[in-house]
């Protein structure tokens, strides 16, 4: 992988104030993380990492029960097709596989999660136009 993709990604991460981001491309991959240093707590400094079996899961635990819907890529979170619309689902909803739950926007495309299990919305995990990280959960289905 060139070092003017390595920039991209990069700036793409600061632009986005995002914590971390992932780019895989044929067999490479490179995990991009923002760390606090130091020598100044106030301003991050990118990390690479290697990613693939020796990168640790840095997912969060969380006590909730059921089943967590998990985003499937670094982005912003809509839950609404618009923002004049109501949301895609509510709490207390009863939503069946391939329903949609929300959008991810990533790289100016719009990527709609659908449900991967029929459940209840018990739990919703993030806000309306906020950043979303690779494998965060989103929603909590029981």
């Amino acid at each position: 992988m060139d070092s003017e993709k390595i920039n991209q990604l990069i700036k793409l991460l600061n632009e986005n104030n995002l914590s971390e981001i992932e780019f895989t491309e044929g067999e490479q991959s490179i995990r991009i993380q923002r760390q606090l240093t130091q020598a100044s707590s106030s301003q991050p400094a990118a990390a690479i990492v290697p990613s693939g079996s020796q990168a640790k899961d840095n997912t969060q635990k969380l006590p909730e029960s059921g089943h967590q819907v998990r985003s499937p890529m670094v982005g912003t979170v809509y839950l609404a097709p618009n923002p004049a619309a109501d949301p895609f689902v509510a709490l207390g909803q009863t939503v069946k596989v391939g329903d949609v739950l929300c959008i991810v926007e990533a790289m100016k495309m719009m990527n709609q999660i659908e449900a991967d299990k029929a459940g209840i919305i018990k739990k919703r995990l993030v806000e309306n136009g906020t950043p979303v990280e690779f494998n965060q959960p989103l929603f909590i289905i029981e």
